[in-house]
């Protein structure tokens, strides 16, 4: 399962992936199970059911790990956190020579403002920069995992400018935060400061998704729901290809496999799709949604690629919105399914 970031043992469930950590944890008994295996190769029946499960879970939060690692979607959000960081950090320290230690830093400077008006806004500049990069960065991390959840709460937000402008702050940030690092001339990664015009542009021509207030065209999933959905048919297939007969997908859900944020990808993907409930995990319709599953979560545009239409920015980079024009395609493409 994916858990916000955290920094304890694996008690209370099987296993996890922490992104801040880039680490995945097991609990102590599949720890000590998958300690039991030596290497080699077995023949079916000759592992414990319980070793195997516990061998499916590390298989599983492997699966995340790789997600977060691998595809430049998990790349931009374990990385966030230190772009958050990067992008603000003197920003901060000129705030903190001018005011001093102030937390939280948000709410000082709102109340600052309402009691001074506009003519504070000078003197805030600093904290309002530091303030404002943080703010996009998260709103696009919390839109891009849940946007189903989080939308409404994020446009009901003082400081939420619209997806198109959280999107590219935080590809911006991660540009910038990994040029300074290793590409400071911009040689091989998109300099994300040429884009300003671009995305100006779509701001004063009220482009749909790109100014304050615009409507917010809602994908039926985000990136949480694709990353479980993902890991956990990889899983299931692991555990299908373990079984001397094949196990139907019904007894999968009545074991405890399918529900929730496990199964919430591929129901959006056979109704998107129109298609129907399959009888196995090995059949070609699941090998389908895990291809469109790793296409979603692989946008190229913006990082690592140059934006080549600004218009489709979001469509280009939204993993959800990915995920549903794929299924979508699958629709009008029927024989791929077979």
């Amino acid at each position: 399962m994916y858990l916000e970031p955290a920094f304890h043992a694996a008690l209370n469930v099987h296993g996890k992936y922490e992104t801040m950590r880039f680490v995945l944890s097991l609990s102590p008994r599949n720890h000590e199970l998958i300690d039991g295996i030596e290497n080699g190769v077995y023949d079916l029946g000759t592992i414990s059911p319980d070793a195997l499960q516990a061998y499916s879970t590390y298989l599983h939060e492997t699966v995340h790990w790789w997600q977060h690692v691998g595809s430049t979607s998990g790349l931009m959000l374990s990385l966030s956190y230190l772009a958050q960081s990067h992008s603000s950090l003197a920003f901060l320290r000129d705030a903190l020579k001018t005011f001093g230690p102030i937390k939280p830093l948000k709410r000082w400077a709102d109340e600052t403002l309402i009691a001074q008006g506009p003519s504070a806004q000078p003197m805030l500049a600093d904290a309002n920069v530091a303030i404002n990069n943080a703010l996009d960065v998260e709103y696009y991390k919390q839109y891009a995992m849940a946007p189903q959840i989080t939308a409404r709460r994020l446009f009901d937000q003082q400081h939420f400018e619209c997806v198109g402008h959280c999107y590219h702050i935080a590809v911006g940030q991660l540009l910038g935060m990994i040029g300074h690092e290793i590409d400071p001339e911009f040689s091989f990664i998109p300099d994300g400061k040429a884009w300003e015009d671009d995305f100006r542009r779509l701001t004063r021509s009220r482009h749909e998704g790109f100014y304050h207030g615009s409507p917010l065209r809602v994908p039926p999933v985000g990136l949480h729901a694709i990353y479980e959905g993902q890991a956990r048919f990889i899983q299931l297939q692991f555990l299908d290809g373990t079984q001397r007969s094949q196990i139907t997908t019904e007894t999968w859900r009545e074991e405890g496999y399918l529900f929730g944020i496990y199964v919430e990808a591929f129901d959006r993907f056979l109704e998107l799709s129109g298609s129907e409930w399959p009888s196995d995990v090995r059949g070609p319709l699941v090998g389908i949604f895990l291809l469109i599953c790793d296409l979603a979560i692989n946008p190229t545009r913006g990082f690592p690629l140059e934006i080549e239409y600004f218009e489709d920015f979001i469509a280009d980079v939204d993993v959800g919105v990915r995920f549903t024009l794929l299924c979508q395609s699958l629709r009008e493409l029927p024989h791929l399914r077979a």
